[in-house]
């Protein structure tokens, strides 16, 4: 496996990408405040709108065969313990910047662990094509933090879910 540089968290497209340290502070403040709220709370509010908005997701999930409410969604405990790992998986990411190698290791590694549960190259696509999940995330992250997720907070997370993104295709394509 290679290693990762702070050059790693720039977007090939966009130079301006690179994610400063003000820009990690922010994060940092921002996830707190939705940790300190509840990050359970969010984590399904997160995944509830993923399979609400994005519909054609649910198929991915074989939790979620006979899920067809909003509801049924809602009272899914696989849906909880899903929602609660992505989460757990950008707490650990975001704190685990300062040490870039040790973060790319692990955002890496999950994308293999993705790969040997059974995710396919389509499906990786279609999941981690930053858009729903970046859409998704920033509507989930705006109601929990209020006027406070301004345009520079969305823009941080925007870069950062890039950078996550592109960590875990490297270890989905390694496979």
């Amino acid at each position: 496996m290679g290693s990762c540089s702070s050059t790693d968290l720039i977007d090939k497209h966009d130079q301006n990408s690179l994610l400063s340290t003000s820009d990690i502070i922010l994060l940092r403040n921002s996830w707190r405040e939705i940790v300190h709220q509840g990050q359970e709370k969010f984590a399904v509010e997160f995944m509830v709108r993923l399979f609400t908005i994005y519909p054609n997701f649910k198929h991915l999930w074989w939790f979620l065969k006979d899920v067809n409410t909003e509801e049924n969604l809602r009272n899914n405990s696989q849906v909880l313990v899903h929602g609660q790992k992505m989460f757990d998986a950008i707490d650990k990411s975001i704190y685990s910047l300062e040490d870039i190698n040790s973060c790319c290791f692990a955002l890496i590694n999950l994308g293999r662990i993705h790969f040997k549960i059974g995710v396919r190259e389509e499906h990786f696509k279609l999941t981690l094509n930053l858009k729903p999940i970046y859409e998704v995330l920033t509507m989930t992250l705006a109601d929990g933090l209020g006027e406070n997720f301004d345009n520079k907070t969305k823009n941080c997370w925007k870069k950062f879910l890039t950078f996550i993104e592109c960590q875990m295709k490297i270890g989905f394509e390694k496979n």
